[in-house]
């Protein structure tokens, strides 16, 4: 068999994701891989039989090894959350990975590393735990702890909080996939106690003081924001990274340079061959050098899945070299693949592991078609050698890229939700600069402990260098057609892309018996379904319901509505809008946006301008078409968001409109929306008593958005009497105390609302919701609904029942 590992690795990876959905035990699973195998071994003469037991036995053996990882012992960590997550507990154990310090909104410095867990006390006395924690530290400055610490630590212990939309990145489950099952936030003061180091002198240990060593020197040479930028590409350090970088190269789809991977190691390798081969080291003996200080630099760059597959296939180029054994490259890239599942099946799940691996697959498998589609040139001659010599690399640099494009697209749609024709052009041009600038940062740091002037003088080369590529990236992300942004592609449409795409490598023909199967046959069947699930999946028009997705978006609001015209209106944007912040309006209601289809929002709304409802605002008006923005013309002292927020409004020419109680909007058919606040006629500044509130009606059934306000904006709207009565409400200030309770009583009693939805954070610093809130809202047998418990929550108006259809994400 040609490709041993690659045979294995087919059925164990389709095991894996099978048991992720079905609801097989353990125990089945590991009975049928065994039964499998048994029948493999007994029919080993019949090759069919044989092959096709063994296929279903590593198959199974996938399901086993997938289900065996979410198995956790019972003295894991995980197993010992408190049910109430305010007490405190205390946890000893050693730090594994390399701490990271960052700045916080709040003028402290978050230091967070992982922890493996051994003992805990949440009483007397310690009991024996295992398991990793994701700790957080926050303190007035970063805290002097490093990778083989070990610590004991108080604070709150917690299950993961992520944000849960429809379709979208889950944090929790993101750490999941790395086998990290809570949280621990230490407590600030006095909460830490470093005890020991156990790893002194270890490889690890080592491969950490240079990172640090390395950071520093960077910090110290190049200012920002491209000492981030070498960071993120050396040692694979992203929190200094501006924002602004790296969406640019979202948009041209060249995001792979941000992430250490493959490519650069592949040319940090070249570099090392290069290096030893001028000092006529043999060949052998310089493939085993590398390798060694690969895996070194593995640790570095923070050996994840894309560095780790690097190193592994090179170790294979490498040894299969020195024994006299050609390797396969796809055989060679399955079994790192393979070696990283065994460890830990549910990176499959990671993208990164899914991004890395396929790029190599299309890049093996796809490069040889696409370059025996150029013409040959001639080269005889000297000149015309040097011509073919360039052509060649035009046409192999063409190749690899066009590869990488249509190999990953599926998976580049699906998780930045753009597809972009640039990276075909800018790969050209910017790889060749990533390989500069890796070997000339290797002279920077030998130079910085020769020559002082030296290493200024190559700092300043580096900068230029960096500025210049941002300004070709930047250029080429803003040109007309360089990238176009989709929605999440559907797992049907994946697989028939993949089918169509596979055209480039099956032969000409096919032939069954007397039935001949051309491509251009298939191509055609391949076109059929693809249409057929476009318009099966088409939207039926004017007379679909009103659909309402209030989102999880922390700590803030956003809701967006949908009306049977077509039209589209949301209300708030979750917080965001501060450099290398948490942005919502980027990473949950854009994303949410596109997997709809939405590019074009006919209003707007903006209830008012504190940093939990506008920010996300931010990056909603630079990347969709906006009709028109709605807000209360209330004067903000929200500083720079605000400032930004007006002029994006300027730059975009968009029309603004202010409104304020008694103004009525009759933009969508079948829907009018009341704006029943802030008061009319009245200088406002803000607050959250300025709130706009509004009341959407649609059929007969109301919705009630109440944005922030308190007992004072509340007291006035009571005078609205049986008005305020609505199907829907969206509970005010994400629920927190409002103020004096008769008159919020008297509030709720108007309003009786069958459902109430309150738009609140996880663990929230407010200590949101309020239980007296929540009391009143239960009292009147409403239905009560927090994203932080339920995710996003969807409403469907049904237009023919006039039925409520509720849907929460978790």
């Amino acid at each position: 068999m040609k490709r041993p590992a690659l045979y294995i690795l087919i059925p164990f990876c389709l095991g894996i994701a099978f048991s992720r959905i079905s609801g097989v035990s353990i125990f089945y699973s590991i009975l049928a891989a065994s039964g499998f195998i048994i029948v493999s071994i007994l029919y080993s003469r019949h090759r069919a039989v044989s092959q096709i037991a063994l296929f279903l036995a590593i198959f199974f053996t996938g399901m086993s090894v997938y289900l065996n990882s979410n198995i956790l012992p019972r003295d894991h960590i995980a197993n010992f959350i408190p049910p109430d997550e305010h007490n405190d507990i205390f946890v000893r154990g050693t730090i594994v990975d390399d701490p990271l310090a960052t700045p916080t909104l709040y003028k402290t410095v978050r230091t967070s590393f992982t922890l493996k867990a051994s003992l805990l006390k949440d009483g007397a006395s310690w009991r024996k735990t295992n398991g990793l924690l994701k700790v957080d530290l926050f303190s007035k400055k970063a805290q002097p702890v490093s990778f083989g610490n070990e610590v004991i630590l108080e604070g709150t212990l917690s299950k993961p909080h992520g944000l849960n939309n429809p379709g979208l990145f889950n944090y929790a489950e993101y750490l999941q996939l790395k086998n990290i099952y809570c949280c621990l936030r230490v407590k600030e003061g006095n909460g830490i106690q470093v005890l020991k180091s156990d790893s002194f002198g270890s490889v690890k240990f080592l491969a950490y003081r240079i990172r640090h060593r390395m950071r520093a020197l960077i910090d110290e040479y190049l200012i920002m924001p491209y000492s981030g930028f070498l960071k993120a590409i050396l040692i694979g350090d992203r929190s200094g990274l501006k924002d602004r970088i790296k969406e640019d190269f979202v948009k041209t789809g060249t995001v792979h340079m941000l992430v250490i991977n493959g490519l650069h190691v592949g040319l940090i390798a070249a570099f090392f061959l290069a290096m030893f081969r001028i000092f006529r080291v043999p060949k052998k003996m310089n493939l085993a050098i590398t390798t060694v200080l690969l895996v070194f630099y593995s640790f570095i760059a923070g050996s994840n899945p894309p560095v780790i597959r690097a190193v592994v296939m090179f170790a294979i180029y490498s040894i299969g070299y020195i024994i006299d054994r050609d390797a396969d490259t796809l055989n060679s890239l399955s079994i790192a693949a393979l070696a990283i599942l065994l460890v830990n099946p549910k990176e499959m799940f990671d993208p990164g592991f899914q991004l890395t691996f396929i790029s190599v697959a299309s890049i093996i498998v796809f490069t040889p078609k696409l370059e025996s589609r150029f013409p040959h040139f001639a080269s005889e001659g000297r000149l015309r050698k040097k011509w073919a010599k360039a052509y060649r690399y035009l046409t192999e640099g063409i190749s690899v890229s066009v590869a990488v494009w249509l190999g990953s697209l599926p998976f580049f749609a699906a998780y930045f939700n753009i597809v972009s024709p640039a990276c075909i052009i800018l790969n050209l041009i910017a790889i060749p600069m990533l390989f500069l600038l890796i070997i000339v940062s290797f002279l920077f740091f030998v130079l910085c402990f020769v020559s002082v002037s030296a290493a200024m003088g190559l700092a300043q080369g580096l900068q230029l260098a960096e500025k210049t590529l941002f300004a070709i990236n930047g250029s080429l992300a803003n040109s007309p057609f360089a990238y176009f942004r989709v929605a999440k592609p559907s797992f049907e449409f994946t697989l028939l892309y993949y089918a169509l795409v596979s055209l480039l490598i099956i032969p000409p023909g096919l032939q069954f018996k007397n039935l001949k199967i051309t491509r251009m046959r298939i191509a055609i069947g391949i076109m059929v379904l693809f249409n057929i699930l476009v318009w099966t999946g088409a939207p039926a028009g004017g007379a679909d319901g009103m659909r309402m997705t209030f989102l999880d978006v922390g700590q803030g609001d956003s809701a967006f509505l949908e009306f049977p015209s077509g039209g589209t209106m949301l209300v708030d944007g979750g917080p965001g809008g501060e450099e290398d912040g948490s942005d919502m309006g980027e990473s949950v209601v854009a994303p949410f946006l596109w997997n709809r289809g939405v590019k074009t929002i006919d209003i707007l709304v903006v209830t008012h301008s504190h940093e939990d409802h506008l920010g996300g605002i931010l990056y909603v008006l630079k990347n969709f078409n906006i009709g028109c923005v709605i807000d209360s013309g209330a004067i903000s002292d929200s500083g720079k968001i605000y400032e930004e927020y007006l002029r994006l409004i300027k730059k975009n020419r968009t029309q603004r409109i202010s409104v304020r109680e008694g103004n009525l909007i009759r933009a969508f058919k079948g829907a009018e929306i009341f704006i029943l606040n802030p008061e009319k006629d009245k200088m406002l500044a803000d607050s959250n008593d300025n709130s706009l509130v509004l009341k959407v009606s649609y059929k007969s059934r109301d919705i009630l958005l109440c944005g922030d306000i308190k007992d004072k904006a509340i007291s006035r709207l009571i005078s609205y009497g049986d008005f305020l009565k609505a199907d829907i409400m969206k509970v005010p200030h994400h629920g927190g105390a409002l103020g004096n309770t008769g008159i919020v009583k008297e509030f709720f009693d108007r309003v009786s609302p069958g459902i109430a939805i309150i738009s609140v954070g996880a663990a929230n610093k407010y200590g949101m919701p309020s239980g007296g809130t929540m009391a009143m809202i239960t009292d009147l047998s409403s239905k009560l609904y927090l994203t932080k418990d339920s995710g996003a929550i969807k409403i469907y108006v049904n237009p023919r029942s006039n039925e409520l259809e509720i849907t929460p994400t978790k």
